[in-house]
């Protein structure tokens, strides 16, 4: 397979997968719909009516198929990429069954864990310190860091696939500039999957993306960014790049994270404390808080691929200090504003459970990273 084919295979990849999870999105609302699994409104969510889940199998049908092709396309990373599939899909599988029975946190971990070791094993590591004893904790960490960011933003409609749609193509844009193969394939692959389904998630949503979608491209998109090399860069160039294409969810979790802790909520307790329910708070529609959020991401990517472009190590260290401190100043502004839950208007009341099919299991659902509740999207 020659470099020209390569090159041109890619937006044929993502051509493929946007088509792809947008035909396959329809099929799994009516699969949902059918087995029962939904989305129900309640006191502690933001949408109003009931929405069906499984939102991920469209999502995750189009990027497993197209790694696959990305194995014959970049044969020498062949393990790696055959490493990521597996990975995802037993993530997927982990989140679709707490979609189906809520699961408590430890199974959950458990299997992103195990994702990142086998990455590790795969050759895909953090090299910040040459000690393993270091590197691979801290490998596992970014792991589920990043994989439980992606899937705490799912929060309200198409922030969380808008969003790493967005980091994506930043991915691609910088992989893509080194000459890399392997990461522009997944970038775009990951791209063209969530903006295929995103006209399905978009405020107001017909689909939700479930745990099962949401983990699955948060843990991509933590595969991505650890694939991606940055060879003769300063170090703190290496570390500051995925940081920044990735701050969106990042700086969101650790909102999430300080609001329950400082409230003395566990932090794995689902509760309306993220960045969309602020801005929503202070008079946003949910769709200008998409667009805002889009906007921040497309903001930080921006600055990350410049930041590839001075090649300077005092310029990064300046621009991690005044974001760090801008940070800091937002994180204390969002944690003053008051979360009100929407009350329900009479007509769109949250209805009684319903049953399952005949012969099944009761169904519950879940897009938070653990709550107690049967219900519940972060």
């Amino acid at each position: 397979m020659t470099v020209l084919a390569s090159i041109s295979a890619e937006p044929m990849l993502f051509i493929a997968t946007t088509a792809g999870t947008a035909l396959a999105t329809p099929l799994a609302m009516k699969a949902a719909i059918r087995l029962g699994l939904v989305d129900r409104p309640a006191p502690h969510k933001f949408h109003q009516r009931t929405t069906p889940y499984l939102g991920g199998a469209a999502v995750g049908l189009s990027v497993l198929v197209a790694l696959v092709v990305a194995v014959a396309l970049v044969p020498e990373r062949r393990v790696q990429t055959v490493t990521i599939a597996l990975c995802g899909l037993a993530i997927a599988g982990i989140g679709l069954l707490d979609d189906w029975r809520i699961l408590g946190a430890l199974p959950r971990l458990a299997v992103q864990a195990g994702a990142g070791l086998a990455l590790w094993a795969s050759g895909i590591r953090v090299s910040a310190t040459g000690a393993v004893l270091i590197d691979l904790p801290l490998m596992v960490f970014v792991v589920l860091a990043v994989t439980n960011a992606v899937n705490l933003l799912d929060n309200m409609d198409g922030i969380s696939v808008g969003t790493v749609a967005i980091a994506s193509a930043f991915f691609f844009l910088a992989a893509y500039s080194q000459g890399q193969r392997l990461v522009p394939i997944l970038a775009l692959t990951l791209a063209g999957a969530c903006l295929g389904f995103l006209p399905f998630n978009f405020s107001p949503a017909r689909i939700f993306l479930g745990d099962a979608g949401a983990l699955l491209i948060g843990f991509i998109v933590a595969a991505i960014a650890l694939k991606l090399e940055l060879p003769g860069y300063p170090a703190i160039t290496r570390l500051a790049v995925p940081a920044l294409i990735l701050a969106v969810p990042i700086f969101d979790m650790s909102l999430v994270v300080l609001s329950r802790w400082r409230a003395g909520r566990p932090v794995f307790r689902g509760a309306p404390a993220h960045c969309s329910h602020r801005l929503v708070a202070v008079g946003a529609s949910p769709r200008t808080t998409a667009l805002i959020t889009y906007g921040a991401a497309a903001l930080t990517g921006a600055i990350a691929l410049l930041l590839l472009q001075v090649r300077s190590s005092a310029i990064t260290w300046e621009v991690l200090a005044v974001g760090t401190i801008l940070a800091g100043i937002l994180l204390w502004l969002f944690e003053k504003v008051p979360v009100a839950t929407p009350r329900f208007a009479e007509s769109e009341a949250p209805p009684p459970p319903r049953s399952a099919p005949t012969g099944s299991s009761p169904v519950v659902v879940s897009a938070g990273l653990v709550t107690p509740t049967a219900t519940r999207r972060h």
